[in-house]
């Protein structure tokens, strides 16, 4: 099977490909500064690795995240406001389930973990930046987030998941710090 299908049209463009964790993606792009992607994460198994996506952040989009089936574990750097001359970050961990969502502005690093078999939704939206401080890609990587959530085992995101009784509804956990 081909890993990557690009449909353009006026006005925009359609793309499915396989991202290197796995997932599958189709991205409805619009010139207008909109676009909208389903995201289908196949059955994966805790033994053979994390599958979390690159942590990024956008310049000028909202994104919005829905989830469709099946759950997300979102993780994000939170500002530590307890020193506001030298501001630190820590990370938080938010779990979404089915028919839940979450948005970050534009500045918000942030990542995602599907899990086995889930989809969800995800949409993003020009915040009026202006044209000359646009980028066309507009995805910016964040190391330090991904160090923070890579480095978690997968018992210990399984206990945060399923022992502390995080079950329904949107919930937050912070790890520990490195």
């Amino acid at each position: 099977m081909n890993d990557r299908i690009d449909l353009n049209f006026v006005g925009g463009s359609v793309t499915r490909k396989n991202m290197s964790n796995g997932e599958w993606r189709t991205r409805m792009r619009l010139e207008r500064g909109i676009d909208t992607t389903i995201t289908e994460m196949p059955v994966w198994n805790w033994e053979d690795g994390i599958p979390w996506q690159n942590a990024h952040t956008h310049k000028s989009h909202r994104e919005t995240y829905f989830v469709i089936s099946g759950w997300m574990i979102m993780g994000k750097l939170h500002p530590d406001s307890r020193d506001a001359s030298a501001p630190r970050y820590h990370g938080v961990i938010m779990t979404e389930y089915t028919h839940s969502s979450m948005s970050f502005s534009p500045g918000e690093a942030h990542t995602v973990l599907l899990g086995p078999g889930a989809i969800i939704q995800t949409t993003r939206v020009d915040c009026h930046v202006e044209k000359s401080d646009r980028d066309s890609q507009d995805w910016y990587p964040c190391e330090q987030l991904d160090c923070w959530v890579k480095r978690w085992s997968a018992p210990e995101i399984k206990r945060g998941l399923f022992d502390e009784g995080i079950r329904t509804g949107e919930s937050t956990w912070s790890l520990p710090r490195s």
